[in-house]
């Protein structure tokens, strides 16, 4: 299981926060609210205090690679992290979310939705227990949702812990959502349910 609180009267420039979540053991938690009240700086502060033992996917471009083709890119994370690879859901991911008919591609030239499907399947075939993802679903069309759906299943059924944030809600299933907004100047948890 998995507690973070952030209490920082100084969080944003514009409000506070005062935030208790737990996260158990084969859940998806799902952030949810408006553009802008925090969510992704919320998100950073809860990977920066437990970095040792999560694996974080940022909304940020995948630029540490340069431009390489896929395959190199493969290959680079296969050699360099390779013990803390899971390389059979690795490859797995790589085939469903249609990178092996892009490794002849550079870096340079792939879609918003391939080079999110590239930065998600090189962040959850990491081992870890606790996967952050910060709107994973950004880019991907209908098809890469649904894979997408397809491995939370899988991670949940891992027993793994899975917190996101999200705007697109139609493709999660099985999950519990927490909504956070602005009260009295705090970013707070104001409902949360469970799908």
């Amino acid at each position: 299981m998995y507690k973070f609180k952030i209490t920082d009267p100084h969080f944003l420039p514009h409000c506070a926060c005062d935030i208790e979540l737990t996260l158990m053991p084969g859940e998806i938690l799902t952030l949810v609210g408006e553009n802008g009240i925090g969510k992704s700086t919320l998100m950073n502060r809860i990977w920066l205090t437990g970095a040792h033992e999560m694996t974080y996917v940022e909304q940020r471009p995948l630029d540490y690679f340069y431009d390489r083709p896929l395959k190199r890119i493969k290959e680079v994370l296969l050699k360099a992290r390779g013990d803390k690879i899971d390389e059979e859901f690795f490859f797995s991911l790589w085939k469903r979310f249609g990178l092996e008919q892009k490794e002849s591609r550079m870096h340079s030239s792939l879609s918003g939705g391939e080079g999110q499907a590239l930065k998600i399947a090189l962040t959850l075939a990491q081992k870890s227990q606790c996967y952050l993802l910060d709107e994973p679903s950004q880019f991907l069309d209908v098809n890469m949702k649904q894979v997408l759906s397809s491995v939370m299943s899988e991670l949940q059924a891992k027993e793994k812990s899975v917190l996101l944030v999200e705007h697109d809600k139609e493709w999660i299933r099985r999950a519990r959502f927490v909504q956070l907004g602005i009260v009295n100047e705090t970013l707070k948890e104001v409902k949360s349910w469970t799908i």
